[in-house]
């Protein structure tokens, strides 16, 4: 079991589709390193108290899913659609402070477009571009690419909702399971 594996492993869990499950693990597989251990937000302006700290970043991840795949039934999305947002969310902030093993000191505003940048090697892999276009339009109006579609609204949502201070959302997370 890989790392990814063993952190998402609930949320994973979640996806029926496996071509679609073996992508996001494989895709995890590219994280820098940074990703499994830096806070959330890096100024702190953002995010709940509990995800500014190691592993907040991870924390943010789980409660955009869970974010996600509510709304997912409640817009009574097909297994498909709801099995694309939720692997998006799983790696929508892989890069979030750069590609680099080493984290930049701020959030990168073209981190949704690193993702598909250091990932090339599965760009032929099913899904890959369905997936890539919802991490790509995740921050709405603030990112490079407006989201257009309504999976691409709804990843925006999760991930809006999940970073605000006030929204404490009780997700399992254990730091020691990676």
């Amino acid at each position: 079991m890989t790392r990814g594996e063993k952190v998402f492993e609930t949320e994973l869990n979640l996806i029926t589709n496996n071509e679609i499950r073996e992508l996001i693990v494989d895709i995890l597989r590219f994280a820098p390193r940074y990703f499994w251990q830096v806070p959330s937000s890096t100024s702190a302006k953002y995010h709940p108290p509990d995800e500014n700290k190691v592993g907040g970043k991870l924390l943010h991840t789980k409660r955009a899913v869970y974010i996600a795949y509510q709304l997912a039934r409640m817009h009574d999305l097909s297994k498909l659609e709801t099995d694309l947002l939720i692997g998006a969310m799983i790696i929508h902030d892989i890069c979030s402070q750069g590609s680099a093993n080493i984290p930049s000191q701020r959030t990168e505003p073209d981190h949704p477009l690193l993702v598909r940048k250091i990932t090339t090697d599965l760009e032929q892999r099913p899904y890959y571009d369905d997936v890539m276009s919802i991490v790509e339009t995740h921050m709405g109006r603030w990112g490079p690419i407006p989201p257009k579609s309504e999976l691409q609204n709804l990843a925006h949502i999760s991930d809006y909702i999940s970073s605000r201070k006030e929204v404490v959302i009780n997700v399992r997370y254990d730091s020691n399971r990676q």
